[in-house]
């Protein structure tokens, strides 16, 4: 009964957060325009991911979201988990917005270093993505080619993150396997 309390608790602590964040939000939003897909979802994962301690400075952050500035979870969270052919490497890869606020928890909070931490203003294009790659499949081409499929993808991967920190995982992703099979001739 007490373990239940507990986590009836939780979710609704949970529950409470993403409300407060969402009505910030909305306030922050053209009323007559529905919220972006992509907004929420960065609201989302600021209310469900963020820590307590920090509540009372989501405001910065959710004004950089709303003006999609934080455009992405890794701008936000700073953590990425990337699960690639049944290995799961986890990458711990720069300080972001959640984490920076974490570090310095007091008010007042330095904009500018927030900004810095986050990459906000940093745009990565999808040529500067392709260039990126190509260079990585280039260094690693003869061993890619010598063992094709037990070739560790993620490696690539990862150096393409270390280079390209605020791109877009998706679009990464979807390059490195556009490369790698024009590499191993597959359709």
């Amino acid at each position: 009964m007490k373990q239940q309390l507990t986590k009836y608790k939780n979710i609704l602590f949970v529950l409470y957060a993403f409300l407060i964040v969402f009505i910030k939000a909305r306030k922050i939003l053209p009323q007559e325009n529905p919220i972006p897909k992509s907004v929420g979802n960065l609201i989302y994962a600021l209310a469900t991911r963020s820590k307590q301690q920090i509540y009372n400075l989501h405001r910065y952050l959710i004004k950089y979201i709303c003006e999609e500035k934080i455009k992405n979870e890794p701008q936000l969270l700073g953590r990425i988990k990337v699960k690639i052919y049944c290995n799961q490497y986890e990458l711990f890869l720069f300080l972001a917005a959640i984490d920076y606020l974490l570090t310095h928890p007091t008010e007042p909070v330095d904009q500018k270093a927030l900004e810095e931490s986050a990459g906000i203003g940093v745009t990565v294009t999808p040529e500067e993505i392709e260039r990126v790659i190509e260079e990585i499949i280039a260094q690693n081409h003869a061993k890619l080619v010598e063992q094709r499929y037990d070739f560790p993808i993620g490696t690539l991967l990862s150096e393409v993150r270390k280079r390209l920190k605020w791109a877009d995982g998706k679009a990464v992703k979807a390059e490195m396997d556009v490369q790698v099979r024009k590499i191993l001739k597959i359709n």
